[in-house]
């Protein structure tokens, strides 16, 4: 298995690691969420009585708890496994009732009869009408018409107490799912940070480094780097991102490349999940990405795919890092859900009206909510490149 693993993904000597479900080899940032426990710090965690300290057990244990057991479950198991929780509140107040009947009778039974046959039934009904109407007085047919009263209004109350209780059982279910979700997302989204913070400080020292190399060659002035224009200045949400690229809206140089024929609807799902800021952000670039690509294919200077483009320092262009490009899918990916990869295209492209669309960009590696971008490269015949999905992760054999 060592001798298996990349780097990123290695597991050294006297190291535990812990590896997180869907673990993806390919990608060195998934890396950051598969914990190691190095000697170390293990040894400075343990108590003399031989018990680790609770930070470092929350630390490896309760996510990976959180993680393996409560996050990865299907829907379709949670749902049934809060239907087992309701059933069993419900058998657990059926079980009570029944004690305190139960109680309530022996005692009942217990009291001495005064008198038997009609008068035994009467002393019954008596007994009962003063025990729930809180008297000591006289019990005539009022008092029995208030205690049918009383317990006609105690019977509706339970019934509405019972219906209030499934629903708040239903709703507190929908929101330990939301809570469980949220903490899942949490957790990928400081990942995510972690991964965004690392590529600033990497990126900071090398333009630091090539600065100085520059200065010191003797053309300072080639340190100078043209700011972006407004016109490419990112959206605010999906909806200024689509209409920058879309048919009949707003007129944008993008759009003379890159063109959107997907679902609207798929797209604007991610501003309902509150994140249409962060990945309108993310998705902008890209586009800008496959244009200035699709410029240079026009223009001759470049002659390769999308993803070489992204690797070569030689080629000159709006970039992102190639980890953040997938050429294509998996072979198993394929074979089973290319038809959630087949999207529309004009007729000139393909006269079926569609397309397989297999490359895509990735904002994040994270989750199977996490959005991703897939277009088709037709630089080649049409000139330009036509986005068919943005939304949310299609199914995988991850997901």
């Amino acid at each position: 298995m060592a001798d298996e693993l990349p780097a990123s993904h290695t597991v050294s000597n006297g190291v535990v690691r812990t590896f997180s479900p869907h673990v993806d080899v390919d990608v060195p940032d998934d890396r950051l969420r598969h914990l190691m426990l190095f000697p170390d710090t293990l040894a400075r965690s343990l108590s003399p009585a031989k018990k680790v300290a609770d930070p470092l057990a929350k630390r490896h244990a309760e996510s990976t708890r959180l993680r393996m057991v409560t996050r990865e479950l299907p829907s379709d198991l949670r749902r049934g496994i809060d239907v087992l929780r309701r059933a069993e509140a419900v058998q657990l107040r059926s079980r009570t009732v029944a004690s305190s009947v139960s109680a309530y009778e022996t005692e009942f039974r217990a009291t001495p009869a005064q008198s038997s046959g009609p008068g035994r039934l009467i002393e019954h009904v008596g007994t009962l009408v003063k025990r729930w109407l809180e008297i000591d007085g006289v019990v005539d047919e009022e008092t029995i018409l208030d205690l049918g009263a009383k317990l006609e209004a105690q019977a509706v109350e339970i019934k509405l107490l019972n219906e209030q209780f499934d629903s708040l059982s239903e709703e507190n279910g929908r929101v330990r799912d939301e809570l469980d979700n949220i903490r899942g997302q949490f957790d990928d989204l400081h990942i995510a940070v972690t991964i965004a913070e690392d590529a600033v400080r990497d990126n900071e020292r090398e333009l630091s480094f090539l600065r100085n190399r520059l200065v010191s060659a003797g053309a300072p002035e080639k340190t100078f780097i043209e700011p972006l224009t407004d016109e490419w200045s990112a959206p605010d949400d999906m909806n200024e991102l689509l209409a920058r690229i879309s048919p009949g809206t707003k007129t944008h140089p993008a759009f003379e490349k890159v063109v959107f024929t997907g679902d609207e609807d798929k797209a604007f799902e991610i501003e309902r999940r509150g994140q249409g800021m962060r990945y309108a952000h993310a998705f902008w670039n890209y586009v800008h990405v496959l244009y200035d690509y699709a410029k240079g294919k026009e223009r001759g200077d470049i002659t390769c795919g999308v993803h070489q483009y992204l690797k070569s320092d030689s080629l000159d262009g709006h970039k992102c890092s190639p980890e953040r490009h997938a050429a294509t899918e998996s072979d198993t990916t394929l074979s089973r859900w290319a038809y959630e990869r087949t999207f529309p295209v004009p007729e000139s492209v393909n006269l079926n009206g569609e397309i397989l669309m297999a490359a895509h960009f990735k904002p994040t590696w994270a989750d199977t909510t996490a959005p991703r971008m897939y277009y088709f490269d037709d630089t080649d015949g049409t000139g330009k490149i036509y986005v068919g999905y943005i939304g949310r992760h299609l199914k995988n054999t991850k997901s």
